[in-house]
């Protein structure tokens, strides 16, 4: 029923937030609701924005270099980028993303890089209109994350969360190897990982570090409200994630007093800077 126009004049909404990404997949359903009348904004939840090969040949290639690197493989990981940036090149896919947003009357993007790229590659590609109506919508922190005063002092602790470490993007292999070097060097700090799948984490860190291990904690996903007591002992929150759209964990840390370690591709945001 989503792809049909009547469904949406059904709703009488006065606009629609279409959370697809570069789902092309969801274009009938972009064309239903554009038929219907009713504004729909694409919600473009990347931390790059829409990436232009040609002129973001490194960071795609580093960014596509990462999610491989999470197979634990350095040598296919290099050869997993190189044959993704050969496929861009021999099977571009500009046409069906064109055709797709095509449909929408504005996009939203979290941070001011992924407006920069966003726009270069609408106006690129023939959709000038779209670009001049891309809007930036920055994550806010809720005011409930701010530290209290009297909180206590930090510990030597290093803290990492995720919502799900098992998908690769979020770097778990990455926060494996950086955490057992760290624990190594550091014997008076401890750490904690926080998300699905921390459990697996730390245990593959203690194999790796069998020393080290009662050092070692882990808890499952949370609420963020729930998170500030952890933010707030911790000293260091490490974010071994390849792609954001925030990236929020980082910006609730900050506001609970913690040091940030980034992975390569976080780093280029301007935001975080």
């Amino acid at each position: 029923q989503w792809k049909d126009p009547s469904y949406w004049r059904s709703t009488k909404a006065d606009f629609c937030l279409l959370y697809a990404g570069l789902a092309t997949r969801s274009e009938p359903v972009a064309r239903a609701i554009h038929e219907a009348g009713i504004p729909v904004v694409a919600i473009q939840d990347s931390a790059f924005g829409i990436l232009s090969p040609s002129k973001h040949v490194f960071l795609t290639f580093q960014k596509d270099y990462f999610i491989g690197r999470n197979t634990r493989v350095p040598v296919f990981a290099f050869a997993y980028a190189v044959a993704k940036r050969f496929y861009s090149i021999l099977f571009p896919h500009t046409k069906r993303i064109r055709s797709f947003l095509s449909w929408f009357d504005g996009i939203a993007v979290s941070n001011e890089l992924a407006f920069e790229n966003t726009c270069f590659w609408l106006r690129n590609n023939g959709l000038s209109r779209l670009a001049n109506h891309t809007l930036l919508f920055p994550l806010c922190v809720r005011d409930s994350l701010a530290i209290a005063k009297e909180s206590p002092p930090k510990k030597k602790q290093v803290l990492s969360v995720a919502l799900d470490w098992t998908l690769p993007v979020k770097g778990g292999s990455l926060l494996i190897d950086t955490l057992s070097v760290f624990l190594s060097y550091r014997p008076d700090y401890s750490a904690l990982i926080i998300g699905k799948g921390s459990d697996g984490i730390a245990d593959k860190i203690r194999e790796k570090a069998p020393s080290d291990g009662t050092r070692i904690s882990s808890l499952s996903a949370m609420d963020s409200t729930k998170l500030v007591p952890y933010y707030a002992e911790s000293e260091i929150l490490f974010v071994p994630s390849g792609s954001e759209s925030g990236p929020i964990v980082a910006y609730e840390a900050l506001c609970c007093g913690c040091s940030l370690v980034v992975a390569p591709p976080l780093i280029q945001w301007n935001s975080l800077q």
